[in-house]
Parts: structure tokens; sequence; C-alpha cells
């Protein structure tokens, strides 16, 4: 029994940890992203490049508008269907480049179906494979600056669409995201008054939003990963409460130092996404874990 819950465990922590980085919850908007690109397998897309060495210096210039616009979108993206900015930037530039590799293959293809292109590996390396190679990247490229409405859609505005996260959930994450900032300029952080009123309602209203969430089912990556937060709110909560029940100041500062020391005066990032145990040996490592989180601006 022991032994499949570690295994679940894993396989949890995999599965959030492949999310963080290639963007799994959002896996739609690779294929929303690709989709302009097979206007070039319909006889719609096309160029030739007749002296690559020539036109070299102006396509570097020319490809990096499309290709920065498109990480800057699907950046902002990423940003709101993810509670940190955790990874970030590395998950938007691989899911940036994995639309563009997809793009850049499917106008090869299309090159060779419609007989611009011939498929010989004895011209692997040569500059006629080169110039071919670069003709369907720009086709790729071609592909983001005619891009559909839908794929700009997606890109700027909060929808329902298949493959995303939905507004709903989009809305639900960012009132989490709210909450704790609030928690994290909690007054609890500096002293051990105790739980303060505005703090408690802080608290509560997280743990709403957090319910709320669970009842996504179709989020069960976004779940996993918030997992932890779970956890800490249920830590921070039992602390806080052992705080105000202690006899005096002393024992008030002691069970302080115990649980909210460690995240006071601790400067680093903690992994975001990593799933807790099911029984969590250290409540002061899951109220650091509150504390430390970076949510962005």
């Amino acid at each position: 029994m022991a032994d499949r819950a570690t295994r679940s465990l894993s396989w949890s922590d995999a599965l959030v940890k492949a999310d963080l980085v290639f963007g799994l919850r959002g896996w739609g908007l690779v294929l929303y992203g690709v989709l302009p690109a097979n206007l070039a397998l319909l006889g719609m897309l096309e160029i030739k490049l007749s002296n690559l060495a020539n036109l070299l210096p102006f396509i570097v210039p020319v490809v990096f508008l499309p290709l920065a616009t498109t990480f800057l979108l699907i950046r902002s993206r990423h940003k709101d269907w993810y509670l940190t900015t955790r990874l970030l930037n590395i998950r938007s530039l691989i899911v940036t480049g994995i639309i563009v590799l997809l793009a850049t293959l499917i106008s090869g293809v299309s090159g060779i179906i419609h007989g611009r292109y011939a498929l010989s590996w004895a011209m692997l390396g040569s500059r006629q494979h080169l110039t071919t190679i670069a003709e369907s990247f720009l086709l790729a490229v071609g592909s983001l600056v005619l891009t559909s409405t839908l794929f700009l859609t997606i890109l700027t505005r909060d929808g329902n669409f298949p493959g995303i996260p939905t507004a709903d959930f989009v809305t639900l994450l960012k009132d989490i995201r709210g909450e704790l900032r609030l928690l994290q300029r909690s007054p609890i952080w500096s002293g051990f008054s105790g739980l303060d009123a505005r703090t408690d309602q802080n608290v509560t209203s997280l743990e709403q939003h957090l319910v709320k969430l669970t009842t996504l089912s179709a989020h069960t990556l976004p779940k996993l990963a918030l997992a932890p937060v779970h956890s800490g709110v249920n830590s921070f909560r039992r602390a806080a409460k052992e705080i105000a029940g202690a006899g005096n100041d002393a024992s008030k500062e002691i069970r302080w130092k115990r649980y909210f020391a460690l995240a006071a005066n601790s400067g680093s990032k903690l992994e975001e996404g990593k799933p807790a145990p099911a029984r969590t040996p250290d409540d002061a490592f899951m109220i650091q874990l509150l504390k430390t989180m970076p949510l962005g601006d």
C-alpha cells in the first residue's frame, strides 16, 4: 500500500512538473497556433528564396517581430493560467518553439505534396536542403503573421475553448493569487500577535476559492499543482490557532517562531507545483511555501 502511494505521488509530481515546463494544461494553444500553417497544405501560402545568402540580413529582422510578439502573447496567457511565475519564460519559449517547429514541418510537408521539394537523403545538408528549411521556416512565421482570428482571440481574451483553461478558471485563479498576495503581506509574518481579523478573513476567502476550484473537475493538473497551497493554508490555520491559544506572550512568541520564523527570514523561492504528502510532517515548511511563492506583479 505504501509503495502504491509513493508511486502515485511520484507520478503526480512528474505530471505537475511536466505541466510547469511544457504548458500541458493549455495544450490546445499549440493546436490553434499551428492551425494557420495548414493554409500551405491548401496551396494558399507559398514563398521561394532565390538567393538565401543575400536575403539573410533582411530575413532575421523580419522574422523576429512576429516571433517576439507570439512569445509575449503566449507568456501573457500562461501568466494567467498558472498561479506563480515559476518557469514562466522557459515554458513560454518552449511552447512558442513547438508551435514554430510544427508549423515549419507542416510547411515542408506541403512543399513535398505540391512538388516544390524533393524528399531525398542525398540532399541532406546541401544548399538546396538548407534553402528548403529556410523557406518552410518563413512560411511558418508567415502563418503567425497571417494567423487566424481564433488564435488571436485565445491569445488576447479569456474564453471557453477546448484544450485551454476556461474563463471561470482564469478568474478563480486570479482571485486565489490575489488572496495569496494579501496573505504574504499579513502582519503575522512580523510578530507573534496571532491571527488578526483581516488576515482571518483573507484565509477564509482563500479557502473558499480553493474549494471552488476543486469543483472544476476537468482541471486535474491545476488541482494537483495547488495541493501544496491547500496544505499550506491548513498549516497556517492550525499554527495561528495554536498561537492564539497560548496563555501568555512568551508562549505565543515560542509558538510563532516554531511556525513563522522560518518563512519570515527566508529569501528563497520554493518550488511550485510539488504535491504535498498526505500527512505533512512539517507545518513550518508548508507555511514557508505560502510566504515565498513567486506570484509576480
